[in-house]
């Protein structure tokens, strides 16, 4: 809703609290196509959800590699051999969870911004310790990669999740 004193005009356009002077802006605003003055409109989820959901492809699927450990695959990845299977499919079971947790965070809600810290928790420690297990222990290429996806996936969690709430939030996400 708008008030209107003094020549200014105070509401909400596009999502944002519009106060005092900034009602000429409003009103080319509308003219160009955008909200007019008065009308909340929701954020846009969409880049968000499309980047859960491709997280949530991608975990299930690393999941299912771990769990069945085909023989091309683990060469293909770099690791040769593996001598012992239960870690590598601990680590699938680990993937396909989060994979739940991906699809969880795609519902509005309260917890929604407490799964969102959390899936960028995950993915910046997974980041930080796949990218150290490479330079410190042993240098396989997919285990690099893997690293700097996990860091990317993390920022893009945070940066489209801020964007969510607004560019106007001074709050962490």
């Amino acid at each position: 809703m708008t008030r209107k004193g003094f020549g200014h005009a105070v509401g909400v356009v596009a999502g944002r609290r519009v106060s005092a002077g900034r009602a000429d802006v409003a009103v080319a605003d509308a003219a160009a196509g955008a909200p007019a003055m008065g009308v909340v409109v929701p954020p846009d989820t969409r880049p968000l959800r499309l980047l859960l959901t491709l997280m949530a492809l991608h975990s299930f699927l690393t999941g299912v590699g771990l769990l069945a450990q085909p023989d091309f695959l683990l060469r293909w990845g770099g690791w040769g051999e593996v001598r012992q299977s239960f870690f590598p499919a601990q680590g699938g079971v680990f993937h396909m969870l989060m994979a739940v947790l991906y699809v969880k965070a795609l519902r509005p809600g309260s917890a929604r911004t407490v799964l969102l810290r959390f899936i960028i928790l995950v993915k910046g420690v997974a980041a930080l310790f796949l990218l150290t297990y490479y330079v410190a222990v042993e240098s396989i290429w997919l285990v690099a990669l893997s690293g700097v996806g996990d860091g990317v996936m993390a920022m893009m969690v945070w940066f489209f999740g801020r964007k969510e709430r607004g560019s106007d939030d001074t709050g962490t996400l």
